[in-house]
């Protein structure tokens, strides 16, 4: 519907200009794009395929908002889609949910799982041409996610804030980091692996391999830990502190180890701030509010139509001058910093 308000030539450059980012994402014809030799195919055929896929990846993305705007600010606004965020932009995902309010839980979860299994059957047909590279291997979950997640989104209404774009790390400029996030709901897979820089990993617990998820994260090169052995999830978390640097991937932690059960944020563990010195890559503190709201530790329901989730990146913290005497002061900064950060009903409670 936001199209119809552009004209064609407003359309054809938010389409060319995406495509462009896609493949570069991909590492596909990166020769051509640069060299501004690249063009969309002309076939009428082609272009609607491309169309609607491309369509998809712009309502995935949600950088396009043309309310209130005309054919000459669209423009300019559209003219920009793909491009680094400029600093202290503020990016939103997701919408209203598309269904009636008197739909139940069940029928929700029931479209997201078809959508899921649908989403996990195409991204499986399309691994194993990024298998051979390790650099393709980690844009998997980015793929997945952005065809899975707005449809979640449009289901239960979930809405993103995000702020501080401009802090993550790239793939394609080889500037890892390490992603701290605070995890008060299991919303945070989807919201996290959604707005997280492309080329991302993850260390999950082991028992995700049972979940279809689970299964694109394998490929993706996720590191699963056994979380009742220590010297096992040591080993594990030491193994991937070369991939960082030597492939410019960034790795996605919650510190807290576990969920939280109430929203509040729980004492940080060692383990990602070992990797990041360990790496010497930057940290980069990723503050989740309101998640718990919509869907917390407990049940299967989630709130439709809640309040947006606010996510931020903060400013990176560089980890090269840290040593294992300074691990554990330079950990009670990170959760002072994420304390103050957070609104009043996700700090912890006095004592804790």
């Amino acid at each position: 519907r936001k199209f119809k308000e552009v004209c064609p030539l407003a359309r054809w450059m938010v389409v060319e200009e995406e495509w462009r980012t896609l493949l570069a994402h991909t590492g596909g014809l990166r020769e051509g794009i640069e060299s501004e030799t690249f063009s969309l195919p002309s076939s009428t055929c082609s272009f609607c395929v491309f169309r609607f896929w491309l369509c998809v990846f712009l309502w995935s993305r949600s950088c396009v908002v043309l309310d209130g705007v005309g054919a000459r600010e669209g423009l300019v606004i559209m003219s920009k889609v793909g491009m680094e965020p400029e600093r202290g932009a503020e990016r939103h995902y997701g919408c209203k949910s598309v269904l009636p309010s008197f739909v139940p839980q069940f029928v929700r979860l029931v479209i997201c799982m078809a959508w899921m299994m649908v989403c996990v059957a195409l991204v499986l047909v399309v691994a194993p041409l990024l298998l051979p590279k390790r650099r393709w291997r980690a844009c998997i979950v980015k793929v997945f996610m952005v065809l899975f997640a707005p449809v979640v989104y449009a289901v239960y209404g979930i809405r993103l804030r995000v702020t501080g774009m401009e802090n993550r790390g790239s793939l394609a400029r080889r500037e890892p980091v390490v992603y701290l996030a605070n995890h008060s709901s299991t919303l945070d897979v989807v919201t996290c692996s959604r707005v997280t820089s492309t080329g991302t990993i993850a260390i999950v617990k082991k028992e995700l391999l049972v979940h279809p998820i689970g299964w694109i994260a394998w490929l993706n090169g996720t590191i699963f830990i056994d979380r009742s052995s220590r010297e096992k999830a040591i080993k594990s978390v030491n193994s991937i502190s070369g991939l960082l640097r030597k492939h410019g991937l960034s790795v996605c932690v919650f510190p807290e180890g576990t969920r939280s059960k109430d929203g509040r944020l729980q004492p940080f563990k060692k383990g990602a701030m070992h990797l990041a010195m360990q790496s010497k890559v930057p940290i980069v503190p990723v503050v989740v509010t309101g998640a718990h709201k919509l869907w917390g530790r407990k049940g299967w329901g989630v709130k439709c139509d809640g309040d947006p989730i606010e996510i931020k990146f903060l400013p990176a913290i560089d980890t090269s001058g840290w040593t294992p005497e300074s691990l554990a002061k330079h950990t009670e900064d990170l959760h002072a910093l994420f304390i103050r950060h957070l609104p009043e009903d996700q700090r912890p409670l006095k004592g804790e």
